[in-house]
């Protein structure tokens, strides 16, 4: 009995050593847990003369910016590494971006990686269909650019799109923030796990939400046919915000809507406050469920 508790004194002062190491490192360095990689980058830049009206973008550590090209030169800068780097070019039309690693598998095993960088300067206004796909990168789109279909998808970074998108918008992240705005016209689609959305000056035909701890909070948004929005504990908030229907639930968040137009409106809860105004005969359904969650609508005269 007494060697093994000698043992485990020794196993908890060899913990506690290694935990007192590891601090005064990270301290060493700033806590910038970026620095504690072996990687060294450099900033290389790619001149596109081939037109192209669609881009495919794929990497796994770097954020994404697009942003238009005041030069009317089409560039792409990469901050990259000798062996991790990316690829670019036209093919058949679609600007193609991709992420190649040459580093051996014992040297991609590690707790601290390492973030880099790519812009993409577009010459023109308005492009076809846009996918963007990064892991622990962000996203982030100019107000200035137009595109079609888009599609956008990050786990741990933050997605920012403030472009015109007018056909269908594809948008999820598991830990990231997502904020939209200026989608007219075709389907949205908005999920995320543990961060916020965020949707202003939006006009789409359906829209569908969903987050579990995340809030989501809509501005100046309208579906032509259904907006369903579902949520765990994060709240849901809507000004001047309508649907032809709308299919909004929570368990412990609360659900805070203005709508611009009457409802014919039912709920479901169990221990949650409940605020509706009158129903509006004829209207499109608003249907709210909540467990613990307070629901509270009003309709902008």
């Amino acid at each position: 009995m007494r060697k093994t508790s000698i043992f485990i004194l020794v196993a908890v002062l060899c913990i506690v050593a290694g935990l007192v190491i590891m601090v005064v490192g990270l301290a060493g360095c700033g806590f910038q847990l970026s620095d504690l990689s072996n990687l060294q980058a450099e900033t290389n830049e790619h001149v596109v003369a081939d037109p192209f009206s669609t881009l495919d973008l794929h990497t796994v550590e770097a954020d994404l910016t697009i942003l238009p090209a005041e030069d009317g030169v089409c560039r792409v800068v990469c901050e990259e590494t000798d062996k991790i780097a990316h690829t670019v070019a036209v093919r058949d039309g679609k600007l193609v971006i991709e992420r190649q690693d040459g580093r051996p598998w014992y040297e991609r095993i590690g707790f601290f990686g390492q973030r880099f960088s790519i812009t993409i300067y577009l010459p023109g206004d308005a492009y076809g269909a846009l996918t963007a796909e990064t892991v622990s990168g962000d996203i982030s789109i100019a107000d200035a650019l137009a595109f079609q279909d888009t599609a956008l998808s990050t786990t741990s970074g933050d997605i920012t799109c403030a472009a015109k998108t007018s056909g269908g918008l594809t948008v999820s992240t598991v830990s990231g923030d997502i904020t939209l705005s200026q989608h007219t016209g075709g389907p949205l689609a908005v999920s995320t796990t543990s961060g916020d959305i965020n949707i202003a000056q939006t006009d789409a035909s359906a829209i569908t939400l969903s987050s579990v701890s995340g809030s989501i909070t809509l501005q100046d948004v309208q579906a032509l046919g259904l907006l369903q929005a579902e949520s765990v504990s994060g709240e849901q908030r809507f000004t001047r915000t309508d649907a032809g229907r709308l299919m909004l639930s929570a368990v412990s968040g609360g659900i805070t809507a203005e709508l611009l137009s009457g409802k014919d409106f039912s709920y479901d809860t169990v221990s949650g406050y409940v605020s509706l105004p009158p129903d509006t005969a004829g209207a499109g359904e608003c249907r709210i469920e909540t467990t613990s969650g307070s629901i509270r609508v009003s309709v902008v005269e």
